[in-house]
């Protein structure tokens, strides 16, 4: 009996990519790979590359991280410009109001098709083009939609569960990691969470 054999394929700068530096993969609904890079987003066909930059409508070329909603619309989050949303056509850049640099480490959508941008101690929401700003949230990039409509923010201390209401206000339950759980972050810190079918939250660490 022999294990099942891997193929893998190679793709860098000589196979189409704009940069080797890639900050993030995402695959969306109709199959298209896109990547994040240091020099534009990038999507992929399975056997042709096509980059968007700055000069289609990207407020930068640095991506960090890709999502796509309900509407099939593509969020991109940039380095310190805040984040655009791509229709197919063509990109609408948003700015957060923040004092800080509009660096967004996670986004995601509630089940009322609002957008929520993960920042450094900040969340956002964007309802109808405006934005709503919450501040003194975890500062990990986990955001997660979970299968009963609530919302998972969390960090290595801690973690906020939020239950979208029909308005623009955030009802908040706070959630606090046993000790044990708090040493082991402590070394090794949570990058991301995923629910399984039986509803366990999983965090995945760096």
């Amino acid at each position: 009996v022999y294990g099942q054999q891997f193929i893998f394929n190679n793709y860098n700068r000589a196979s189409g990519l704009p940069s080797n530096y890639i900050n993030c993969i995402f695959q969306d609904s109709t199959g298209y790979m896109w990547f994040g890079t240091d020099k534009g987003l990038c999507r992929f066909d399975g056997k042709s590359f096509v980059t968007y930059t700055d000069a289609d409508g990207l407020a930068d070329n640095f991506i960090y991280t890709i999502y796509q909603d309900s509407k099939k619309n593509l969020w991109v989050s940039t380095f310190g410009k805040g984040v655009c949303k791509f229709d197919g056509n063509k990109f609408t850049n948003y700015k957060i109001p923040v004092d800080t640099a509009n660096e967004v480490l996670a986004i995601d959508e509630d089940r009322f098709g609002r957008m929520y941008f993960l920042m450094y101690d900040h969340l956002a929401i964007l309802n109808k083009n405006k934005f709503y700003v919450f501040n003194s949230f975890p500062s990990q990039p986990i955001l997660l939609t979970l299968r009963d409509g609530t919302i998972l923010v969390s960090d290595s201390l801690d973690a906020c569960r939020i239950i979208p209401t029909n308005n623009n206000k955030l009802d908040l339950v706070r959630l606090k990691f046993p000790a044990r759980i708090q040493k082991l972050f402590s070394k090794q810190v949570p990058v991301k969470a995923i629910q399984k079918k039986d509803g366990l939250i999983c965090l995945i660490t760096e």
